[in-house]
């Protein structure tokens, strides 16, 4: 069983969004959108059933059951199809399934709606990845970094590094990856820094060190939801596929 799988299995039960991957709240204030005036329009029972499935398809995701978020999100659809952050959390579970030719169709709608939106720009990073385009999601991560530098939280700029930090050892780049992390150490209040550990063991071949280095970071930082994004960043990223293919 490959290591992100293993460990994957060990954090199914979260909270109904992911740290780094919440798509179904806007990520700063802004005016009522026009997609979001139209479904105020609807009937409060729709509404209602509509925010129902929707939070069912969060929470499919969340556990990684994607066929059925799919089918949640077909049904929020059926009621009401202008909400972007179905096209976002669509192509969420696109890219994890390699889908990416109709990930990249949700994601340009939801960037045509929303396109300075942080949760769409991490999902098209997410994209370049899976597709093997390490620079270009270097790109849109540093420019999401520089950008909301002020902003963002701590954690969700340890998940973006990261993301960076996989590309660099993708392009065989580990002199750039070890420099990202180089000021961290074991009491560094992040999962960051065994994820990168864990992540660079990978690339040596060495399964039982980064396995360690996984369940250290889940044993210091308990939380539910904080490795699950950096386990589905190393599923991404073919870190896995390219160096323990055997």
């Amino acid at each position: 069983m490959k290591i992100a799988q293993l460990i994957l299995s060990v954090v199914l039960l979260l909270p109904l969004s992911a740290v780094g991957q919440t798509p179904g709240a806007e990520t700063q204030a802004q005016p009522v959108a026009k997609w979001l005036a139209g479904f105020s329009n609807l009937p409060k029972d729709m509404r209602a059933e509509y925010i129902n499935l929707f939070r069912q398809a969060k929470h499919a995701y969340a556990i990684g059951d994607l066929a059925v978020c799919y089918g949640l999100l077909s049904q929020c659809e059926f009621i009401y199809n202008k909400n972007p952050h179905v096209w976002n959390l669509r192509a969420v579970c696109l890219i994890a399934q390699k889908r990416f030719e109709e990930a990249e169709i949700e994601l340009n709608k939801a960037k045509e709606v929303l396109p300075h939106d942080e949760t769409t720009l991490m999902n098209i990073a997410n994209l370049h990845m899976g597709k093997g385009e390490f620079r270009q999601c270097i790109e849109i991560i540093h420019s999401i970094l520089q950008t909301e530098q002020d902003s963002l939280s701590s954690t969700l700029s340890d998940i973006l590094t990261f993301r960076i930090y996989l590309c660099h050892l993708m392009l065989e780049e580990r002199k750039e990856a070890k420099k990202l992390v180089s000021h961290l150490t074991p009491i560094s209040d992040t999962p960051l820094y065994y994820f990168s550990q864990a992540a660079m063991h990978i690339t040596r071949g060495n399964r039982t060190q980064a396995r360690e280095d996984i369940y250290a970071a889940q044993t210091i930082f308990p939380a539910r939801n904080a490795s699950l994004p950096y386990i589905r960043a190393i599923q991404i990223s073919g870190l896995e596929e390219k160096y323990l293919q055997k």
